[in-house]
């Protein structure tokens, strides 16, 4: 089960994580980038990967119709068809 201490420590972690901003150097980025992003967050998280994928030269951008955190294990068969396919591709 979760406790309290774990709630706090995840919330204080996502905090620490949120602070973190590389946006400015993500040009940088050389190699081929896919970047996914689940609907079930809201605009305000699709619109921040969208942003990431504009900002690294040879990124796509795809978002996932139900997918959240961690988008591998809600929507297993849409994130596995958008990699393979990224992979494919590259």
């Amino acid at each position: 089960t979760i406790t309290r201490t774990g709630i706090r420590q995840a919330r204080l972690d996502r905090e620490a994580a949120n602070r973190f901003n590389i946006l400015d150097r993500l040009d940088e980025i050389r190699a081929p980038t896919l970047v996914l992003a689940g609907d079930s967050f809201g605009d305000w998280f699709v619109n921040l990967a969208r942003e990431t994928a504009r900002r690294i030269r040879q990124a796509q951008f795809k978002v996932l119709k139900g997918g959240q955190d961690p988008s591998n294990l809600v929507v297993p068969e849409l994130f596995d068809c958008e990699v393979l396919g990224f992979l494919d591709r590259s």
